[in-house]
């Protein structure tokens, strides 16, 4: 398995994440304090035991009060770090493949470029079109309010920003002219938008799933998540 390799000759299992504190596609990597994965429902609580083989300790979410919805409850948390203050510990978080909406077929073998280890010369890991369809699509379950829906809309418009937009940098106030014309926003959101539409044309989506291009698309034009049907 990718990442958690239960038998070196075994075909990687593990797909790294899309989810708020570490989003991983190929060429693009950025990480904060956890590291998240994908497993295959079926073998979610074999890859538990075998982070505590490796020893690492079930840990807590990091939000006591679960305002981070299901990306709370529905991951197995375990610590990778000995510190435990909410500052400094880091974990690594799996969840079921199912919570993310994800086929197999969207997966692809790569490099990994977040660790090295000849334990794991591969992993799986999702395409960029099938990290924006999987977190708009998984909007759809949840109401405006819910503290998963905070979660993906924010996952949503950061991922926008740094992969589609390559803002680096981070916020910039979209009333300073200066800063938007110093970063050429207008030309950075031209040719994301451009991109978006090229996957629609090469039929990426799947069937039936065509809107969620044209969504897209459109959030990157206008930086309007909320104008989305499910929120």
């Amino acid at each position: 398995m990718a990442g958690i390799a239960l038998q070196e000759d075994e075909r990687p299992r593990c797909c790294p994440g899309m989810f708020s504190s570490t989003i991983i596609l190929p060429d693009l990597c950025i990480c904060t304090q956890d590291y998240c994965y994908l497993v295959p429902d079926e073998t979610l609580a074999q890859v538990s035991d075998a982070l505590i083989d490796l020893g690492l300790p079930h840990a807590t979410p990091r939000s006591k009060t679960n305002i981070h919805g299901e990306f709370d409850t529905q991951g197995r948390h375990h610590r990778l770090t000995r510190d435990m203050s909410s500052a400094l510990m880091q974990n690594i978080v799996i969840y079921p493949q199912s919570f993310s909406t994800l086929y197999e077929s969207e997966l692809e073998e790569v490099t990994p470029n977040h660790i090295t280890s000849p334990r794991c010369s591969a992993i799986l890991a999702p395409t960029p079109p099938a990290v924006y369809a999987s977190l708009i699509r998984m909007m759809l379950r949840y109401t405006r309010f819910d503290g998963t829906m905070y979660e993906l809309q924010s996952d949503l418009s950061e991922l926008i920003g740094y992969h589609l937009l390559k803002m680096e940098n981070g916020y910039i106030d979209v009333d300073d002219d200066g800063e938007w014309e110093k970063w050429q926003v207008e030309r950075r959101i031209s040719d994301a938008v451009h991109l978006v539409r090229s996957w629609s044309v090469d039929s990426v989506w799947r069937e039936g799933e065509d809107w969620i291009g044209d969504a897209l698309a459109e959030i990157v034009r206008t930086g309007a998540i909320e104008n989305l049907p499910c929120c």
